[in-house]
């Protein structure tokens, strides 16, 4: 099966695991939103702060845009749209589709899909490493195992509720952690075993989720609660509970593992938060219903944040009063 971005046509010449034939030549505009009722963006950055890719699940146009002259470059069509993330040459990216029910490689050079698995509509957050690539399926409660050596489902992982955007390997690339939406919980995969060996509770309307360097905290963004929650993943023991903003939907963890950013849609603002001592740093106000999608530059304090009409908002947080510069 291939996507004809430009003309905006899905045809297939493949099956779906259960032996149903994907219709050929339909109209990309033709097929209804799935999960339309779920709502979430998603923002990939290459490693060299050029281009960008922004999604946003109520659009069916994904985003591209050139970071060096601050401009949008290109649009790609899909139907529901759910997670982004580049290669690791920056050569291509990964996106997945909760309508079309698909996971895919797409080259950065000229956009055609280098790879594609279909793993049923309710197709969510993903997560990669060298050898496999994990998505969430939110509709069947289950998590995808592809084969990244030869694209190929290798078992589905049952076991879950309502599994979303969140999900993500470990520093070590043993566990894989994922978000349940529905009994507010993280599930961790044991990938020697592919098997759930452990469940962190406590976290109430989990949104996105970070794991600490060293792998021994979780940090969770708690929508029904205004707070960032951290847990012991040794033995799920609630260390700590950051208050924050309206609607807190980010945990997005620095490299160094120093700094946590959550992005309050209601309140339209980002609070920046210190793991050493657990106390909110900053909160920039400004932003258009900012949610999971927000990434770190390699500049010290500067970040990207994709904002409800998909324009990026670019700010550094350790400036005394931090300037938002919008590409859009």
């Amino acid at each position: 099966m291939f996507i004809l971005l430009g003309n905006a046509f899905l045809s297939s010449c493949a099956t779906t695991p259960s032996g149903e034939t994907l219709n050929s030549t339909v109209s990309i505009k033709q097929i209804q939103p799935f999960d339309k009722q779920i709502k979430n963006n998603a923002l990939t950055i290459n490693s060299n702060e050029t281009l960008a890719i922004a999604s946003n699940s109520d659009e069916s146009q994904v985003r591209v845009y050139d970071l060096t002259n601050k401009k949008l470059i290109h649009k790609l069509t899909y139907v529901t749209p759910r997670h982004l993330q580049f290669a690791a040459d920056d050569n291509s990216f990964y996106i997945s589709d909760s309508s079309l029910g698909i996971i895919q490689q797409v080259s950065t050079i000229d956009f055609s899909i280098i790879h594609q698995a279909y793993v049923g509509q309710g197709a969510f957050g993903f997560t990669l490493n060298k050898d496999y690539l994990l998505i969430n399926n939110e509709a069947q409660n289950t998590v995808t195992v592809i084969n990244l050596a030869n694209w190929k489902i290798e078992r589905v992982l049952n076991g879950f509720q309502e599994p979303r955007q969140g999900i993500k390997f470990g520093p070590d690339n043993r566990y894989v952690y994922v978000t349940n939406f529905k009994s507010d919980d993280v599930r961790v995969i044991d990938t020697r075993i592919w098997q759930i060996v452990k469940t962190l509770t406590g976290i109430l309307g989990v949104r996105a989720i970070a794991i600490s360097p060293d792998e021994s905290l979780l940090y969770g963004a708690s929508s029904a609660t205004n707070s960032l929650r951290v847990i012991k993943i040794s033995n799920n023991q609630l260390l700590k509970t950051l208050p924050t903003g309206n609607d807190p939907y980010g945990a997005s963890l620095s490299k160094d593992g120093d700094t946590l950013i959550t992005g309050n849609k209601i309140d339209g603002t980002v609070e920046i938060f210190s793991t050493k001592n657990y106390q909110s740093l900053k909160v920039i106000s400004g932003f258009n219903e900012p949610r999971q999608a927000i990434l770190y530059s390699k500049s010290l304090g500067k970040i990207y944040v994709l904002q409800k009409d998909m324009s990026i908002g670019v700010v550094n947080y350790l400036q005394k009063q931090p300037q938002i510069e919008v590409i859009n």
